[in-house]
């Protein structure tokens, strides 16, 4: 979470993304013997690949318009 919220290009951000989501599926996972906690997991993890994939969307378009990925002010 803190990589997330203090990086200061998107890389970094988009790194930072990703470890919140591997958290969040470690957390929902936690009691892994449970089967609702699987499926709840697993649920998670495909609504966060979702985000991804439009935070990379986005990033790429970002990046083709300004040619940069550092966040200005």
């Amino acid at each position: 979470m803190l990589i997330l919220v203090t990086a200061d290009n998107f890389i970094q951000m988009f790194v930072g993304w990703e470890g919140v989501g591997l958290c969040s599926y470690l957390l929902i996972n936690f009691w892994f013997t449970r089967i609702q906690a699987n499926k709840a997991a697993i649920k998670a993890m495909i609504i966060n690949r979702i985000g991804d994939f439009s935070l990379l969307i986005g990033i790429i378009l970002i990046l083709q318009t300004t040619n940069q990925l550092i966040m200005l002010q």
